[in-house]
Parts: C-alpha cells; structure tokens; sequence
C-alpha cells in the first residue's frame, strides 16, 4: 500500500514556472509541467545549445580561439589547394582543346568558321566541275574524340621544326593561289608513292572526307599544321606520334576534287593557309 501510495504521489508530481514582470502593473504569469515534460524542455535546451556551439566553433574564429587540430587543418588546406590546382589545369586543358579544334575544322575545310572574329572561309577547293557539292556534302567526317584532341593537345609540347621536308618526290604541277581558293601546293606522283610526314608531329586526324579523299593532318607545336590530301591509303591513325621523314601515306587520286594522283600538301599557322613553298627545305617548281 505504501508502495502504491509513492507511486501515485510521483505521477502526481509537476513542477510550475512564475514568470514576473519587472516594474508595476504586470501579470505574474505560471507554466506547469510535469517530469516528461520537463525533461523534454531540458533535452531540447541542452541540443540547442550544442546546435549553437557547434555553429560557432565550425563557422566563426571561435574555432581558432579555442584550437584546432593543426594537422587537419592543413590537411584541408592541402585538399582546398589541390582542388584550386585541378580546376585550373582543367580550364587550361579546355581552352587548348577548343583552340585545336577551331584549328582543325578551318583545316577540313568549314566554311563560315569563327573563333570570335568575323566570319572566315578557308575551304580548300581545287578545280571542280560546275555541279561543286554543297557544304553539307563536302564535310563528311566523324569529329575527333576527346581522348583524340587531348592527345593534339600535347603537341604544344612540340616545337615546329623549320624547313619542312618535301612530303612527296613528286612534280608540282599547282602552287599557292588563295584567290583562287587554292590553299595548297599540288605534288604530282605515282600512284602508291609514299607520303613522308614533313616534320615530327601528332596526327590530329585521318580520315575520309567526301571533296578530300582520305585526308591525315599533322600538328607540329606553335600552332603549325600540315595537311595531305587525296592519298589512297593511311598509314597512321589519329593520335600518333610520327617523326620528321616518316612514311604516314600512300598518293592516290581519293575525293571528288581529284583528277589524278597527287598529293594535295598545306601549311596552316593559326588555322590560317600559308604558302608551303615558303616554309619546304627544297622548294619544288613548276
């Protein structure tokens, strides 16, 4: 009975707030709670009162008035830092690759290409018949990877070497005649005559297109490329690394501008058309 009589007195048992107002004329006011009630307050006041120290200590210089671990501190700054790297390297590498790109598609010929200015045309177009292809139709080509143009890119690592080997033993029969829209040099030869690289350099493309043939170009560091159109076969892939003088393709008569076996050879700085005659060990002539 004594037992029971504890029992009730303890669920019984609350406890009353006053809450008196300062100065005259005020109500007392009163909160009651009982023990779960206010054990709940209590749990809820001390939370928040972790909730508030740790908001302190994580985002104001109380963290550094109380002490922090040294070594995690720098570990995060070391973390910081080389995100902070990363995302630098990483916008670099984006800025070469767009760069090689507009290179590369003034090369295979796009027309109205601009990389900020003014539109530009460098097509390259050789004596055609009246019914020349359209646009859609003389770019027919597979765009390169990213793995591909991140290999391009490390051409930058290269420097043109000058003067150029002739890429071809071959006669010219065509020079450089941009206003005719020739931004080339003709080299006629054998069918089958190997094609040397005319410098070292990484292959940016090879491939088919429908006005070139079989088409493979070179880049060569500081911003130099060299094109061979027209070949009947590549011998290299893109993304390979060739040395000046070595065999990359074979003369042929591919594309529809061709009108016999010859090698179609280009020089580009920029992406701009220079005259290859200027830039070759042995000049060929007419």
């Amino acid at each position: 009975m004594a037992l029971q009589r504890a029992q009730r007195r303890s669920k019984s048992l609350s406890y009353e707030i006053l809450v008196i107002p300062h100065g005259h004329g005020g109500r007392t006011k009163s909160i009651k709670a009982g023990v779960k009630q206010a054990a709940l307050w209590g749990g809820a006041v001390v939370m928040l009162f972790f909730l508030i120290f740790f908001l302190a200590f994580r985002y104001t210089p109380l963290g550094t008035i109380v002490g922090v671990d040294p070594s995690l501190k720098a570990a995060v700054d070391s973390v910081e830092n080389e995100t902070q790297r990363r995302l630098r390297a990483l916008a670099e590498e984006v800025a070469v690759l767009k760069n090689y790109n507009i290179q590369l598609r003034k090369a295979l010929g796009e027309r109205n290409l601009s990389d900020g200015g003014s539109p530009v045309e460098t097509r390259t177009t050789e004596d055609v018949q009246p019914s020349e292809p359209t646009a859609a139709e003389v770019i027919e080509f597979t765009p390169p990877t990213p793995a591909a143009m991140h290999v391009a890119a490390n051409a930058e690592g290269l420097k043109a070497s000058f003067p150029l080997l002739t890429p071809v033993f071959g006669v010219l029969t065509r020079g450089f005649e941009p206003a005719r829209k020739h931004l080339g040099i003709d080299l006629a030869a054998k069918l089958g005559t190997p094609v040397h690289a005319a410098a070292e350099g990484y292959v940016v493309f090879a491939g088919w297109t429908f006005e070139d043939g079989n088409v493979l170009i070179l880049s060569h560091g500081s911003g130099y490329m060299t094109v061979y159109k027209h070949n009947s076969s590549l011998l290299k892939t893109t993304g390979s690394l060739v040395k000046r003088g070595e065999v990359i393709a074979l003369v042929g008569s591919t594309g529809i501008t061709s009108k016999g076996p010859h090698l179609h050879f280009e020089v580009l700085k920029d992406g701009l058309p220079q005259d290859p005659q200027s830039y070759l060990l042995t000049a060929p002539t007419l």
